[in-house]
């Protein structure tokens, strides 16, 4: 019988989490940054012949993670901002967020409840 590290998310705060994505992509495309999202959307339409899922997908992700206003604030930030009421578990994981790695992964080993995963910049193990 395995048993979970502290670090490891149980499953309850995985649905948290994937709940909280949800609300964010919702804010990011039809609320108070719609706008802005629709016009990168169109933008890389632009360049663009034709987007497929995928595609839409890495272009939200991108929205929600990496793009920045003038003013350096991010999606993460107008979200905690607009939702001041959230609990500070929710406000940890937004934050954590914000600070993950934009990098690659090799898969080093897979098991019923884990993955084992080596970012190849830095060499770190996950």
């Amino acid at each position: 019988m395995s048993t979970a590290s502290p670090s490891t998310p149980a499953p309850s705060e995985l649905k948290r989490a994937d709940a909280l994505k949800q609300e964010l992509m919702e804010f990011a495309t039809h609320g108070a940054l719609k706008d802005e999202y629709n016009r990168q959307r169109q933008l890389f339409f632009e360049l663009s012949s034709e987007m497929d899922e995928s595609e839409a997908a890495s272009l939200l992700d991108w929205f929600l993670f990496d793009w920045f206003d003038e003013e350096g604030n991010g999606v993460i930030e107008h979200f905690l901002e607009s939702h001041k009421g959230l609990s500070e578990q929710d406000r940890g994981i937004l934050i954590d967020w914000e600070d993950s790695l934009n990098s690659v992964f090799e898969i080093r080993s897979l098991g019923k409840n884990s993955v084992r995963l080596k970012e190849l910049d830095e060499g770190y193990d996950f």
